[in-house]
C-alpha cells in the first residue's frame, strides 16, 4: 500500500517537471505580447521612414524638373486705384477718374533655380471710368458722355518660391512703366486724356497649388508704387502735351487669380 502511494507521488512529480520544462521551451520560442507590440512599432516606424523618404525624393524630383525651364503665366482679377494722377490745385485723384480696372496680366520668364524666377511682365487693363456732372476735368468724364478707359503696365520682375514642387507661397518684385488713358465722346467729339510715368516697384504675394507636373493655379495680390511724369490731352484735332507739373505717387492694388505653366 505504501509502495503504491510512493509510486503515485513520484509519477505526479515527474509530470509536473515535464510540464514546466515544456512551458519554459515555449516561452523561449514564442514572443511575449510586449515583444510583439515593440516589433510592430519598429515595423511601422521603418515603413513611415521609407514613405517619407519616397515623398521627399518625389518633391525633390519635381523641384529639379521646375528649374532651368521657361515659364508662362496669366493673371486676372480686379485692381483699385489710389493716390493722384496729378497734384496741385485742380489735381485729379485716381479714384475720381476710375472705379478700378480689370487686368489681363502676362508673365514670361525663366526659372533659374527651383526657388528663383526672373522675367518680364505686361498688363493691359480695362478701366472702369467714372463720370460726374461737375465742371470738366481732363481725366474725369462728363456726366453726359460715353466713357471708357485703359491702363498699360510693363517691366521686369523677379520672384522667389518658398516650396517649389508643392503648394507654396511666393514673393515678387517688379519695376517698369505705366500709363492710363481716359476717352469720352459727346456730341460727336472725342476727348482723350493720357498720363504716363514710372512704376517704381510692384510688390507681389501669392500662393500656388500644383495642378499638373508643370502647371500651377493660385491666388495673388500686388501693390504698385508709381508716378505719372507726362500728360497729353487731345480734343478732335487739337492735341496738347507736356509734363506733369505737380507729380504725386499713386497705387494700384491688385487681387486675383494666377496660372502658370513651364515648358
Amino acid at each position: 500500500m505504501r509502495s503504491s502511494r510512493l509510486w503515485l507521488v513520484s509519477a505526479s512529480a515527474a509530470l509536473l517537471l515535464a510540464g514546466a520544462a515544456r512551458a519554459e521551451k515555449l516561452g523561449e520560442v514564442l514572443p511575449t505580447r510586449e515583444e510583439d507590440a515593440q516589433s510592430d512599432e519598429e515595423g511601422a516606424a521603418e515603413s513611415a521612414t521609407e514613405v517619407s523618404g519616397e515623398e521627399n525624393e518625389l518633391v525633390g524630383a519635381d523641384a529639379d524638373l521646375a528649374s532651368g525651364r521657361f515659364q508662362l503665366g496669366l493673371r486676372t482679377g480686379f485692381a483699385l486705384g489710389l493716390g493722384k494722377i496729378e497734384g496741385g490745385p485742380g489735381g485729379t485723384e485716381l479714384g475720381d477718374a476710375a472705379t478700378g480696372q480689370i487686368p489681363v496680366w502676362i508673365d514670361v520668364g525663366f526659372r533659374i533655380t527651383p526657388h528663383w524666377y526672373a522675367g518680364a511682365y505686361a498688363s493691359w487693363g480695362y478701366v472702369l471710368a467714372k463720370s460726374e456732372s461737375a465742371p470738366m476735368r481732363d481725366f474725369v468724364c462728363d456726366g453726359g458722355a460715353d466713357c471708357s478707359g485703359q491702363s498699360l503696365r510693363y517691366g521686369v520682375q523677379g520672384q522667389y518660391q518658398f516650396a517649389p514642387g508643392r503648394t507654396s507661397f511666393w514673393l515678387g518684385l517688379g519695376i517698369g512703366g505705366e500709363s492710363v488713358q481716359i476717352d469720352q465722346t459727346e456730341a460727336g467729339v472725342t476727348w482723350t486724356a493720357e498720363a504716363s510715368g514710372i512704376e517704381f516697384a510692384n510688390l507681389q504675394l501669392g500662393v500656388d497649388f500644383p495642378t499638373a507636373e508643370s502647371s500651377t493655379a493660385g491666388l495673388f495680390t500686388a501693390l504698385t508704387i508709381s508716378q505719372y511724369a507726362s500728360r497729353s490731352v487731345e480734343t478732335g484735332s487739337s492735341p496738347s502735351s507736356g509734363g506733369v507739373s505737380n507729380q504725386e505717387l499713386h497705387h494700384w492694388i491688385f487681387v486675383g487669380l494666377r496660372g502658370t505653366t513651364d515648358f
